[in-house]
């Protein structure tokens, strides 16, 4: 399960929920009136779920859903 919540102007966080709780983030920008993506390099997983494919399946989720409700590339 995935959430996707803004917490400011052009700021995105996917979070990865594993049985309801936070394994995984990472925080979007968008750029050019919402036309570009820019992600941080900074994606986070909890230590032991590391390793596991979380940190992609974080990525590929946000750019999903950000690709189909904004339009961004």
């Amino acid at each position: 399960m995935n959430l996707n919540k803004q917490f400011a102007n052009n700021v995105f966080f996917t979070i990865l929920l594993l049985n309801n709780k936070p394994i995984s983030v990472c925080r979007f920008i968008l750029f050019d009136n919402r036309k570009t993506i820019f992600c941080s390099r900074q994606v986070l997983t909890i230590e032991k779920y590391r390793q596991k494919g979380y940190a992609k399946k974080v990525l590929n989720e946000g750019f999903l859903f950000l690709s189909k409700n904004y339009s961004c590339k």
